[in-house]
């Protein structure tokens, strides 16, 4: 079967740190495009906002990440979009 993903969350453009409602799977898009777009930094955090890591996304690029529950992403710009997912793989 080929890799399906349940939506669990309406998309949002993450300008500001969210924790999806405590969902622990994200699927981020840059959606700039790829000949004036910019690259932006997903940073995520824990619970009392230390740090965790970060990751440069390009432009028209997705990932899937993992979180707990508390953690929380942000992107540099508003060309991501986030949406909590089920992933059955």
């Amino acid at each position: 079967m080929a890799n399906e993903i349940k939506l669990l969350s309406a998309e949002v453009t993450l300008t500001s740190a969210s924790n999806f409602n405590s969902k622990t799977r994200i699927r981020i898009t840059n959606s700039n495009a790829v000949a004036t777009g910019t690259n932006n930094v997903i940073t995520q955090k824990d619970k009392d906002g230390n740090t965790i890591g970060s990751i440069t996304l390009l432009p028209t690029h997705t990932i899937e990440l993992g979180k707990a529950m508390l953690d929380t992403f942000e992107a540099t710009g508003a060309g991501c979009k986030a949406v909590a997912i089920f992933d059955n793989s």
